[in-house]
Protein backbone atom coordinates (compact mmCIF):
# COMPACT_ATOMS: atom_id res chain seq x y z
CA UNK A 1 0.00 0.00 0.00
CA UNK A 2 1.22 3.57 -1.01
CA UNK A 3 1.64 6.40 1.23
CA UNK A 4 -0.96 8.39 -0.33
CA UNK A 5 -3.43 5.42 -0.15
CA UNK A 6 -2.98 4.81 3.86
CA UNK A 7 -3.63 9.08 3.86
CA UNK A 8 -7.27 7.87 2.13
CA UNK A 9 -6.89 11.21 0.18
CA UNK A 10 -9.58 11.65 -2.68
CA UNK A 11 -8.92 13.22 -5.98
CA UNK A 12 -11.19 15.71 -4.66
CA UNK A 13 -9.46 16.72 -1.53
CA UNK A 14 -6.08 16.69 -3.36
CA UNK A 15 -7.11 19.10 -5.47
CA UNK A 16 -8.25 21.15 -3.14
CA UNK A 17 -4.58 20.89 -1.17
CA UNK A 18 -3.02 21.32 -4.09
CA UNK A 19 -4.27 24.59 -5.06
CA UNK A 20 -4.78 25.85 -1.21
CA UNK A 21 -0.70 25.20 -1.36
CA UNK A 22 -0.79 26.93 -5.10
CA UNK A 23 -2.50 30.15 -3.41
CA UNK A 24 -0.17 30.08 -0.28
CA UNK A 25 2.57 30.34 -2.98
CA UNK A 26 1.25 32.89 -5.08
CA UNK A 27 1.20 35.02 -1.67
CA UNK A 28 4.28 34.48 -0.23
CA UNK A 29 5.60 35.19 -3.69
CA UNK A 30 3.73 38.69 -4.21
CA UNK A 31 4.86 39.69 -0.47
CA UNK A 32 8.27 38.89 -1.64
CA UNK A 33 8.33 40.89 -4.64
CA UNK A 34 6.75 43.79 -2.26
CA UNK A 35 9.17 43.67 0.38
CA UNK A 36 11.87 43.47 -2.42
CA UNK A 37 10.44 46.44 -4.16
CA UNK A 38 10.33 48.45 -0.78
CA UNK A 39 14.14 47.17 0.18
CA UNK A 40 15.41 48.70 -3.29
CA UNK A 41 13.41 52.02 -3.00
CA UNK A 42 14.99 52.09 0.66
CA UNK A 43 18.56 51.15 -0.73
CA UNK A 44 18.19 53.44 -3.78
CA UNK A 45 17.53 56.87 -1.54
CA UNK A 46 17.54 60.05 -2.82
CA UNK A 47 20.93 60.65 -3.98
CA UNK A 48 21.54 57.00 -5.26
CA UNK A 49 22.31 53.60 -3.92
CA UNK A 50 22.96 52.71 -0.66
CA UNK A 51 26.58 52.14 -1.10
CA UNK A 52 26.84 55.68 -2.29
CA UNK A 53 24.69 57.00 0.79
CA UNK A 54 26.95 54.96 2.95
CA UNK A 55 30.21 56.21 1.26
CA UNK A 56 28.86 60.08 1.42
CA UNK A 57 28.09 59.46 5.39
CA UNK A 58 31.60 57.91 5.63
CA UNK A 59 33.50 60.87 4.05
CA UNK A 60 31.19 63.47 6.21
CA UNK A 61 32.04 61.56 9.46
CA UNK A 62 35.57 61.94 8.40
CA UNK A 63 35.34 65.72 7.50
CA UNK A 64 33.81 65.90 10.90
CA UNK A 65 36.19 64.29 12.48
CA UNK A 66 38.91 66.85 10.82
CA UNK A 67 36.97 69.50 11.60
CA UNK A 68 36.95 68.27 15.59
CA UNK A 69 40.60 67.89 15.53
CA UNK A 70 41.25 71.30 14.31
CA UNK A 71 39.06 72.74 16.58
CA UNK A 72 40.31 71.31 19.55
CA UNK A 73 44.31 71.80 18.66
CA UNK A 74 42.99 75.63 18.09
CA UNK A 75 41.42 75.19 21.78
CA UNK A 76 44.59 73.91 23.17
CA UNK A 77 46.64 76.61 21.44
CA UNK A 78 44.15 79.32 23.03
CA UNK A 79 44.08 77.93 26.46
CA UNK A 80 47.93 78.00 25.91
CA UNK A 81 48.08 81.99 25.07
CA UNK A 82 45.05 82.91 27.57
CA UNK A 83 46.90 81.36 30.37
CA UNK A 84 50.18 82.99 29.89
CA UNK A 85 49.10 86.43 29.32
CA UNK A 86 48.68 88.35 32.98
CA UNK A 87 46.49 90.90 32.53
CA UNK A 88 46.77 93.14 35.97
CA UNK A 89 44.53 95.57 37.09
CA UNK A 90 44.90 97.58 40.12
CA UNK A 91 42.81 100.53 41.80
CA UNK A 92 44.07 103.22 44.26
CA UNK A 93 41.69 105.28 46.05
CA UNK A 94 42.97 108.68 47.06
CA UNK A 95 41.35 111.82 48.73
CA UNK A 96 42.31 114.62 45.74
CA UNK A 97 42.17 117.62 47.73
CA UNK A 98 43.86 117.37 51.87
CA UNK A 99 42.66 119.64 54.31
CA UNK A 100 38.81 120.27 51.96
CA UNK A 101 37.13 117.08 54.26
CA UNK A 102 35.36 114.25 52.45
CA UNK A 103 36.91 110.75 51.91
CA UNK A 104 38.69 108.90 49.17
CA UNK A 105 36.91 109.36 46.94
CA UNK A 106 39.13 109.67 43.59
CA UNK A 107 40.91 106.96 42.60
CA UNK A 108 42.65 106.12 39.90
CA UNK A 109 42.08 102.55 37.91
CA UNK A 110 44.69 100.47 35.78
CA UNK A 111 43.86 97.66 32.95
CA UNK A 112 46.77 96.52 31.50
CA UNK A 113 48.08 93.07 29.73
CA UNK A 114 51.47 91.74 30.96
CA UNK A 115 53.62 93.77 28.65
CA UNK A 116 52.39 96.62 30.48
CA UNK A 117 50.22 98.09 27.59
CA UNK A 118 46.73 99.30 28.19
CA UNK A 119 44.33 102.25 29.95
CA UNK A 120 44.68 104.04 33.24
CA UNK A 121 41.40 105.89 33.92
CA UNK A 122 41.69 108.53 36.99
CA UNK A 123 39.13 110.24 38.27
CA UNK A 124 39.14 113.49 40.62
CA UNK A 125 35.95 113.97 42.72
CA UNK A 126 35.13 117.57 44.07
CA UNK A 127 31.97 118.72 45.77
CA UNK A 128 30.07 119.77 42.88
CA UNK A 129 31.28 117.39 40.10
CA UNK A 130 33.25 114.31 38.67
CA UNK A 131 35.83 114.76 36.29
CA UNK A 132 37.20 111.41 34.53
CA UNK A 133 40.38 111.15 32.91
CA UNK A 134 41.57 108.01 30.23
CA UNK A 135 45.43 107.61 29.67
CA UNK A 136 47.10 104.90 27.02
CA UNK A 137 49.65 103.14 28.59
CA UNK A 138 52.39 101.49 26.32
CA UNK A 139 55.71 99.52 27.78
CA UNK A 140 54.13 100.61 31.30
CA UNK A 141 54.57 104.38 29.58
CA UNK A 142 52.66 106.98 29.09
CA UNK A 143 52.78 109.76 26.54
CA UNK A 144 50.81 111.75 29.14
CA UNK A 145 52.21 113.05 32.20
CA UNK A 146 50.95 110.98 35.05
CA UNK A 147 50.00 112.11 38.66
CA UNK A 148 51.89 110.81 41.63
CA UNK A 149 48.59 108.13 41.81
CA UNK A 150 48.52 106.80 38.57
CA UNK A 151 52.73 106.38 38.74
CA UNK A 152 52.47 104.26 41.80
CA UNK A 153 49.87 102.44 40.42
CA UNK A 154 51.68 101.38 37.39
CA UNK A 155 55.02 100.94 39.78
CA UNK A 156 52.65 98.54 41.83
CA UNK A 157 51.28 96.75 38.73
CA UNK A 158 55.06 96.03 37.35
CA UNK A 159 56.63 94.19 40.19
Amino acid sequence: MSPLEQLSLTPGTLTLIVLTLTVLLGVTLALTIRLSLRMSNLTRGNKGSFDDVIRDVQSTLTDYQSFKSDIEEAQTTLTAKVSEIKGCSECYNFKAFDGLGGGKNSFVTAFLDDHGNGLLLSTIDTRDRVNIFAKTVTAWKSDRTLTEEEQEVLTKLKK
